[in-house]
Order: C-alpha cells, then sequence, then structure tokens
C-alpha cells in the first residue's frame, strides 16, 4: 500500500502541474489567436502559426508527462492488488452453514437500518430465521430516516430517553445533534431563539463541552456568513454523517449489539489478509501442499488484524511453540508458569511420575497441573 500512496502522490502533484501549464499554455494561446485576428498581416500570421505550434507541442509534453505518472500508478495497484482472488478461495465454506449465513446477512441489513430488505429476503428465500430486536431496527430505522431529512428531533427525544445509558457509556450523541439543531436554528430563526435554545440545552454539557460551546456560541459574530468563516467546519455536511454512524453505534451499543456486524468484520478481516493469503497460495502452488491452505479450519500463517480485532487470548506453547486448542489446553503449574497439555504429558512420561518446569527447577506431577480458561 505505501508504494501506491507514493505514486498517487506523484500523480496529484503532477496533475496540478500539468493544470497550471495547459490552462497557461491555452490562455496565451487564445491572447495569440484574437491579437491575430486584428492584424492579418502574412508575418504575424506565420509567427501566430510558429508560437501555436509550440505550445502545441508543450501542452503534449505536459500530458504525456502526466500520463506517464498514471501509468506507473496503474502497474503498482496491479502489482499490491491481485485480480485472481480465486487461489485463496473456498468453495466449500458455506457447505452446512447456511443458516450462520443467512443470520449474518439478515443481522447486518436490520442493523444497517435496512429492515425492510431483510424482512423481504426472509420472505422470498421461506426462510424460518427471525428478526432479533426487531423494534430496536425499526426504531434506529426511523430516527436514521429524520435525520437523512435533516431533522435531529426524534433522534434528540430518543437520547433523553436512553441518557443514562448513552452517560454510561461515554456517549457524546446527544450534544452533536444539539449543536446541530442549534446550527439549524441560527441560520433559519431569529437570534434570540438560537440563544434560548442554547441557554435551555448547553447548559448539561457546560464541564464536558466547554471549548464546543463557546465556539457555537461565537457563531453568532458570523451569522449571515458561516460557511465563510473561520467556523465553517460547524456547517460542514460531513458532520451529518457522523452523527448518522454515531446513532447507529451508540444504539447498537446500549441494545446489546455489535457495533460491527459480522458481516462486516468478515470483509473487513478479508480484505486484511487477502494479499497475504494469496502470498500463501501462490507459494503452496508448487508445492506438496496445495491443499493446506483449503482444507484446514486454521490458517497456515499468523494474519495480524490490529488491536481493533482481538476477541480472545491466544496462547502458544513455549515448549512445542503450538496455539493451546480445546484438546490441548493451556495448563498452569504450581511454580507459576504456564505450558499446553500434550506439552507436560510429553515431559512427564508417565501420571504419577515428577518432571520439572521447562522454565525453573520446580518439580511437580501431571495431577499438580490446573486448566487455565482465557
Amino acid at each position: 500500500m505505501d508504494s501506491i500512496c507514493k505514486e498517487f502522490d506523484r500523480v496529484r502533484k503532477r496533475q496540478k502541474v500539468a493544470y497550471n501549464s495547459l490552462s497557461t499554455l491555452l490562455k496565451d494561446a487564445i491572447d495569440a489567436v484574437q491579437n491575430a485576428q486584428n492584424d492579418w498581416k502574412p508575418d504575424v500570421m506565420a509567427s501566430t502559426a510558429e508560437n501555436l505550434k509550440t505550445m502545441t507541442t508543450s501542452a503534449m509534453k505536459a500530458q504525456k508527462e502526466y500520463g506517464g505518472t498514471i501509468s506507473k500508478l496503474s502497474k503498482a495497484v496491479d502489482k499490491v492488488f491481485n485480480s485472481d482472488i480465486m487461489k485463496a478461495n473456498r468453495q466449500d465454506f458455506c457447505k452446512g452453514n447456511e443458516p450462520v449465513l443467512e443470520r449474518t446477512v439478515v443481522d447486518h441489513l436490520s442493523q444497517s437500518g435496512d429492515i425492510n430488505i431483510a424482512e423481504n429476503l426472509l420472505k422470498e428465500s421461506m426462510s424460518d430465521i427471525t428478526i432479533n430486536k426487531r423494534e430496536v431496527y425499526v426504531e434506529l430505522q426511523e430516527l436514521l430516516k429524520a435525520l437523512n431529512e435533516k431533522d435531529v428531533l426524534p433522534s434528540i427525544t430518543w437520547c433523553v430517553r436512553n441518557r443514562d445509558k448513552l452517560k454510561a457509556i461515554g456517549s457524546n450523541l446527544e450534544f452533536k445533534l444539539r449543536s446541530l439543531q442549534f446550527i439549524n436554528l441560527l441560520q433559519s430563526a431569529s437570534r434570540s431563539a438560537s440563544l434560548k435554545y442554547a441557554q435551555d440545552h448547553f447548559v448539561i454539557f457546560g464541564q464536558s463541552h466547554i471549548k464546543e460551546i463557546q465556539r457555537l456560541m461565537s457563531c453568532f459574530l458570523f451569522r449571515n456568513n458561516l460557511e465563510s468563516s473561520t467556523y465553517a467546519d460547524l456547517v460542514d455536511p460531513v458532520r451529518w454523517f457522523e452523527v448518522h454512524e454515531l446513532l447507529v453505534k451508540d444504539c447498537s451499543r446500549i441494545s446489546d449489539m455489535p457495533v460491527e456486524t459480522p458481516l462486516e468484520v468478515c470483509i473487513n478481516s478479508g480484505c486484511i489478509a487477502l494479499p497475504k493469503l494469496l502470498k500463501v497460495a501462490t507459494i503452496l502452488q508448487n508445492k506438496d501442499t496445495k491443499g493446506l491452505l483449503t482444507s484446514s479450519d486454521e490458517l497456515p500463517v499468523e494474519v495480524n488484524l490490529g488491536t481493533k480485532r482481538l476477541y480472545h487470548s491466544v496462547f502458544a506453547c513455549a515448549v512445542s511453540r503450538e496455539t493451546a486448542t480445546k484438546t490441548n489446553p493451556p495448563m498452569r503449574l504450581p511454580c507459576g508458569h504456564a505450558i499446553c497439555s500434550d506439552s507436560i504429558r510429553k515431559i512427564a512420561k508417565g501420571p504419577r511420575r515428577k518432571f520439572k518446569c521447562t522454565y525453573c527447577p520446580s518439580e511437580q506431577t501431571i495431577a499438580d497441573a490446573r486448566q487455565i480458561y482465557f
């Protein structure tokens, strides 16, 4: 990805250079033609034609250089993103898991505010799956619809009703909604109405959002030209998209639903893991281990999905270098050190024989070890 970013930066810089160069050449060409129209002398016309020819050559050179950077960007993209992703595909991954896949898609549609599509999907597929927490999804869809119409009042009412729950998760959704409503009043209503709204509703946010409130109050000075003032970010349309996403996130959290749907997790994780899996698949093609990537329940390589997607602890035995499983769980020894169950049995060579810890001189038997649960 770094190579793509570098090439993209070059394209962006070259585009600016080409634009400025071509704009100047085009302006000069227009001026030359207009001047020549006022003087039809042969030598003037010949000079103008020569100048236009030179300008055309310069324009073609600038365009060629710009095209070269685009070509390099295209090659960098092709090098990083391999279009043949079927090498890392498991064609049988859905076999026996159709209900799980249906549930994943339905939950994603419902939580994203498309509950009508989810219901139609279940109806047309004649599935016996039911939508969990339907009333939550229906209310969320109504709130999102109102937000799309620039109406924040239903969402504010919902925040007031769930204020304690939102406070418990550290949400600032209500303040963001109040801020949007204040800006709407400032631009469409009187100063007095906007000031009264601020006095009535910003008091409870005084300690936690004092700097933001000060900026909002300063907007009174630029009421008629907020878009061109230093407070233009407060009327940026992107704020509506941010509130839209925050509403979905906070509604999910206080309703005991995942903030990121399982389908989003699968797609995002797959995009992160795909380059490494394709590289492994290419290596395994020339070896006698072609089925390793698609026949096992575990990946043959470790894929780092980032700290955001750490859902459970993983224990790797220091003796066998293998990851612990349900059949080979981690065991805690009396000395405090931990290794996997299979490693303990191999070291002990018997249920009653004492063995030394691999970390320290402490001796114990298999019966002394206790399973660790993460």
